[in-house]
């Protein structure tokens, strides 16, 4: 995936500023759009491949943040920048990584510590445990929304197994409560055969 990140903001201030910190602070090419017509026009043209989309809810031609309709089918994690809180559960299944108001202090510095966790968690694969496949899934959906690779266990020896296959699991987690083997007892497993930078 090419480094792009498409910056969405109707005030040039904003994204001249964001434009910059993504540049200078993490080496990333910022794409920017001022609307939800330039917005599609970047979308088509980079073939929706950004690493991260910043997007404003408040937008003159996207007053109640349709933008972000328009950006989840390309499944770009999202970050959205408000100028107010917002109504969250209306953007549930949206591909929304985290919300930010536009207050000033260090929203921006916030805003590109976000896009550099994004960036960093890219492909990485993640170990889900537990018995109840519907927590278990709800998880990995949330999981998914940083681009990270998702794998199931439904216990502790199931997750054993997964790991001797799949040696490039960075990340697990786990129930407690489980048959066969709980968390605790996996977690013990997991110090005794893995050091604690290569597995967390």
């Amino acid at each position: 995936m090419e480094n792009n990140i498409l910056i969405v903001d109707d005030s040039k201030t904003i994204c001249s500023t964001l434009s910059k910190m993504v540049l200078e602070d993490l080496g990333f090419h910022p794409v920017v759009a001022h609307s939800k017509e330039e917005t599609k026009k970047m979308l088509v043209e980079y073939k929706g491949k950004f690493l991260v989309a910043l997007l404003d809810l408040g937008l003159p031609d996207a007053p109640d943040g349709e933008v972000v309709d328009l950006v989840t089918p390309f499944h770009i994690p999202s970050i959205v920048l408000t100028g107010s809180t917002i109504d969250e559960e209306r953007f549930r299944d949206k591909n929304i990584v985290d919300y930010v108001v536009k207050d000033g202090g260090f929203a921006f510095e916030y805003i590109i510590s976000l896009v550099k966790k994004v960036a960093l968690s890219v492909g990485m694969k993640v170990l889900v445990v537990d018995d109840a496949k519907s927590v278990a899934f709800h998880t990995m959906d949330l999981l998914k929304r940083y681009n990270l690779k998702c794998l199931y266990a439904k216990d502790g020896i199931e997750a054993l197994n997964i790991l001797k296959d799949n040696k490039d699991i960075r990340l697990i987690f786990t129930d407690y409560n489980m048959p066969n083997m709980d968390g605790l007892e996996l977690t013990k497993a997991l110090r005794h055969n893995y050091a604690k930078d290569k597995l967390s």
